[in-house]
């Protein structure tokens, strides 16, 4: 053995702690997914009722429309992401999540994003930059009660 091995003791309430922030980065991949595939039943079933959605810079229908996107309430955010993305491929690239319990039945997270999405009509949208989730354990399942999205780069190219 090593001098500078260490003995680790892993308690059962370590234990928990790691399996409620897989679970937590699991919600991450879903919606990911959910979104991509068009599957908004699951898609919805990921948020709190009361959710709110704020992207400082998100895909635009064009060149002089608002990049702020800004949404409350899970039915509102849901088909709004329905209507934005018919007919469109988006890819997302979710990684690096910093995970913290805040309670028992509170957590936030933060994941470093780059999302691409191409529409026949608009163009194409590239960015880069983060999700800052809150999320509540509700009836004992975790859902996301807040999401905001920064962007620290952009690149975006319109359909002629």
């Amino acid at each position: 053995m090593s001098s500078t091995s260490a003995n680790v003791h892993t308690t059962p309430a370590d234990i928990e702690e790691l399996l409620e922030i897989e679970n937590l980065r699991g919600i991450m991949a879903r919606y990911a997914r959910f979104g991509e595939t068009g599957d908004w039943a699951s898609f919805r079933a990921l948020f709190t009722e009361d959710f709110v959605y704020r992207a400082d810079a998100g895909p635009r229908a064009s060149a002089d429309a608002s990049p702020v996107i800004a949404v409350e309430g899970r039915d509102a955010f849901v088909g709004a992401m329905e209507t934005l993305l018919d007919g469109v491929v988006a890819v997302h690239q979710i990684a690096l999540p910093e995970v913290t319990l805040t309670s028992a039945t509170t957590a936030r997270s933060v994941w470093a994003i780059h999302d691409y999405i191409k529409t026949p009509k608009v163009g194409t949208f590239k960015g880069w930059g983060h999700i800052t989730q809150q999320y509540a354990k509700i009836d004992g399942e975790w859902k996301i009660r807040s999401s905001h999205t920064t962007r620290t780069l952009i690149e975006e190219e319109w359909a002629s």
